[in-house]
């Protein structure tokens, strides 16, 4: 056991590995010919580290017509 597992140990009296207690999902880019400027060109995209800003999703002036995966309304999306 190494020192960062045996801190754990210590003070996460709860610990749980994340996948045993959210559903997680990758993320998917769709093809990038499928990218407009135009809102009426499909549905908001958000990638990386441009379009998420610290607590909430930056608006981000891109659009794709063929979305892979969509979020669901309140998940939490990680960069």
């Amino acid at each position: 056991m190494n020192n960062i597992e045996k801190l754990i140990g210590q003070l996460c009296h709860d610990f749980r590995e994340l996948e045993d207690v959210v559903t997680l999902t990758m993320g998917t880019s769709p093809s990038g010919n499928t990218f407009s400027s135009n809102s009426e060109n499909g549905i908001e995209f958000h990638q990386g580290k441009t379009s998420f800003g610290r607590e909430i999703i930056k608006h981000s002036n891109i659009y794709t017509a063929s979305p892979i995966k969509i979020a669901e309304p309140n998940s939490l999306i990680s960069v």
